[in-house]
């Protein structure tokens, strides 16, 4: 956009420099004292059929940005229109998303019990355990489970709690 709004700019210049030419040849004593019309007709012609392309280039130019700005209007218009739908379909992800979380804890511990009230353990041949061998090894597991999942989701905020508690080395000097 700058390179054809400099353009643009340099054409302006060109038409005034080419106005310039026109009135020093029609005022210059060597071209109006000449015998030779044709010359000087020629001359101003040939200034006048550049001054016409010139203009005419330049008449494009001012288009060409005038069109390139209203296409960047639209651009930005489009784009926000995309960001918008962008943010009601992430909106839309999240309130699936929380539905399901939902579901999810009422039916996650509920199919934990049928499926503990479901066992037998007594009907397992070559099996003498019961009811608390399998607390003692599902306990354990869940419970080093859940700790490791809280510490690695807490882990920044237990970092930084734990270089809290610790002694601050300038003061122990």
């Amino acid at each position: 956009m700058n390179e054809i709004r400099r353009a643009a700019n340099i054409s302006e210049e060109w038409l005034d420099l080419l106005d310039c030419l026109r009135i020093d040849c029609q005022n210059s004593p060597i071209l109006t004292t000449s015998n030779d019309v044709v010359n000087n007709l020629t001359v101003l012609s040939m200034i006048d059929a550049s001054y016409a392309r010139v203009k005419e280039n330049h008449r494009r130019m001012q288009k060409m940005l005038a069109d390139l700005k209203s296409s960047l209007d639209a651009y930005y218009q489009l784009r926000s229109m995309e960001q918008n739908e962008v943010a009601i379909l992430a909106e839309s992800n999240n309130r699936a998303i929380l539905i399901f979380t939902g579901v999810t804890i009422v039916f996650l511990p509920l199919s934990f019990f049928t499926s503990y009230f479901g066992m037998n353990l007594q009907g397992i041949s070559g099996t003498t355990k019961g009811e608390p061998y399998f607390w003692e090894v599902c306990g354990s597991v869940a419970l080093f489970v859940v700790t490791a999942t809280v510490i690695y989701a807490f882990k920044e905020s237990i970092h930084r709690w734990l270089l809290d508690r610790l002694p601050d080395p300038d003061k122990l000097v």
